[in-house]
């Protein structure tokens, strides 16, 4: 029964545009705020920016017709919609951090290598609908609204304070941590976005917890944190609260753990001091939920009277636990466990470790 009046439907529409089509008279025709392009009253398509998408539901056979209508319709509802983006606010436009500029949520142009970073060049998206006149006068539009907002002093020193910071070191990534800072300093109250990621400053704790949970590995995160990323977002910030010196000190202090290689630092230490009620990740301790240093010890001492026990009993996840929650632990202790070259030094080592947390632990 649907089918059947869809069917209907469509013949009508299909019989109403040829037959007015063949009169040659003027189609009435109308683009809504939704985009949808209806003439005659039926509906044909719908506008995407200035460019035309068919309705998918026109049959193959009747497609030319419906959008000869269409087209007929739109070149006399286009000059209307010009005059509309050049009188609206600005807060109708938008630039993405692919480079893509919007009008009302939809892509009409993108930028393009200019003679310097605060000079880009604006390519209009292409469109029947549009001659090169109908493109100069979107592109001038969309070059003002650049314009306001990279003519602002502050704005200015952001994005040359970005170019020049993404460049310091020979890091692969530096491509990625240039277009971070950059969209920081376009946008400095928006999320940190990086690597088709975006985030708050407050979110990054939580980015890597998830990121270890889903099994999609820390790489993001911790090139956003050894990218001095969070730094750089609180130094471009117009009103500094308290919260941002906290967030200053926190992402300094764990960029420092970052750069250590030793066990008990790097991004398994980072991840156990931004989440504090993290359990430990260790899959020497699958099938365990370890949140203290006691409940550590006593499923050790578990895992030890297995036959399959682990030769080496801490690994990074678990040295980077122990330390997060007792950070005054000697680093000659931790540089111990991770001698690859010794293993009777990696033994003392972590027997040593483990003395030490039995004793504060009073775990007998």
């Amino acid at each position: 029964m649907h089918t059947r009046l869809t069917q209907r439907f469509v013949d009508k529409r299909t019989a109403t545009l040829v037959r007015r089509l063949r009169d040659g008279g003027r189609l009435l025709g109308a683009v809504q705020t939704s985009g949808d392009v209806v003439v005659e009253g039926q509906h044909v398509g719908i506008l995407r920016g200035f460019t035309f998408h068919l309705d998918p539901t026109v049959e193959q056979q009747d497609r030319r017709p419906v959008l000869a209508a269409g087209r007929r319709a739109l070149w006399e509802a286009i000059p209307g919609r010009l005059c509309s983006l050049e009188q609206d606010e600005d807060d109708a436009f938008a630039l993405s951090r692919e480079g893509r500029l919007s009008w009302r949520d939809e892509v009409i142009a993108r930028l393009k290598r200019g003679d310097s970073v605060l000079a880009p060049r604006i390519e209009v998206l292409h469109s029947e609908f549009l001659d090169g006149r109908a493109r100069e006068r979107i592109r001038l539009r969309l070059d003002a609204w650049l314009r306001r907002g990279l003519s602002d002093d502050a704005m200015a020193d952001r994005v040359q304070e970005a170019v020049r910071g993404g460049q310091a070191g020979s890091n692969p990534t530096l491509g990625h941590r240039r277009l971070a800072r950059l969209c920081i300093a376009l946008d400095p109250t928006g999320p940190i976005r990086y690597r088709g990621v975006a985030t708050t400053i407050d979110g990054i704790a939580a980015l890597l917890s998830e990121e270890y949970i889903s099994g999609k590995g820390p790489q993001i995160p911790a090139e956003i944190i050894a990218g001095n990323l969070p730094l750089f977002w609180v130094s471009v910030q117009a009103r500094h609260t308290s919260d941002h010196a906290t967030w200053a000190r926190q992402f300094e202090a764990m960029r420092t753990l970052l750069d250590q290689e030793i066990p008990g630092f790097g991004i398994e230490r980072v991840l156990y001091e931004l989440n504090p009620s993290m359990p430990c990740r260790s899959p020497v301790l699958d099938g365990f939920y370890i949140l203290q240093c006691d409940q550590l010890l006593r499923a050790l001492e578990t895992i030890a009277d297995r036959r399959d026990a682990p030769r080496d009993p801490i690994d990074r996840h678990i040295a980077g636990f122990i330390l997060s929650r007792y950070p005054n632990l000697s680093p000659r202790q931790m540089r111990a466990i991770g001698r690859a070259d010794d293993p009777a030094a990696r033994a003392l080592g972590a027997l040593d470790v483990l003395t030490t947390l039995q004793a504060d632990a009073r775990v007998h």
